[in-house]
């Protein structure tokens, strides 16, 4: 930047301007498009000089009309209050954030021990695991074909409880031998029905264990 004074006194970028563009926009004319505005002398005054922060200069500002806050305890840019880490007197979280843990954690599986698909494990995620002939299922059993394609039964994990559940949507599953009406809890090594398969449950997460 060349800065220039004109007869004026004002001070402007000679690269950029031919003439003073302050002596063009007092006579009503259109300033360059594009262009940016030249500071003048009279612009610093406007500018209050900066200085550190400081507990001392802290008691010299004016009252701003806000309760005072102590520094170390704001929240850092970014973060909101909903998701800065809580304190221990907030309580302890009941179910994890598979957002943080970066991954989607196995919680449990099931193992193929009568069927098609006999020695073959299947891994079981938080929320609802879909039983089917389809690849789209979490459970996908393809050679069986007294199973839908979609969702023939469900089993579920929900992380507040820490408990797993089983229910057919709209088809027969039978646990441990007997027919299944509605949704029921499941317990290690109970075995549910779909078809011609026969799946072993064995639990990762529950009372002893979850994923914080």
């Amino acid at each position: 930047m060349e800065a220039k004074q004109c007869p004026n006194g004002h001070y402007y970028d000679s690269e950029k301007f031919t003439s003073c563009p302050f002596c063009k926009d007092e006579n009503n004319e259109t300033m360059p498009i594009g262009g940016t505005m030249p500071l003048t002398t009279d612009s610093f005054d406007t500018v209050p000089p900066t200085m550190p922060f400081t507990d001392e200069t802290a008691s010299q500002q004016p009252d701003s009309g806000y309760p005072d806050v102590e520094l170390s305890k704001t929240v850092p840019i970014g973060v909101t209050a909903s998701t800065a880490p809580q304190s221990e007197s907030f309580g302890e979280t009941k179910a994890y954030d598979e957002a943080n843990l970066g991954f989607v954690p196995t919680v449990g599986w099931v193992i193929c021990i009568r069927g098609p698909h006999k020695g073959k494990d299947f891994r079981l995620v938080t929320g609802y695991n879909k039983i089917g002939r389809s690849r789209e299922m979490a459970i996908c059993l393809p050679g069986d074909d007294q199973i839908t394609r979609e969702s023939h039964a469900i089993i579920a994990y929900e992380p507040q409880s820490r408990k797993f559940f089983a229910a057919g949507d709209k088809n027969m599953i039978y646990l441990n031998g007997s027919f299944m009406m509605g949704m029921q809890e499941l317990h290690a090594n109970d075995v549910i029905k779909v078809g011609a398969s026969e799946l072993m449950f064995v639990p990762l997460c529950g009372e002893l264990f979850n994923w914080e």
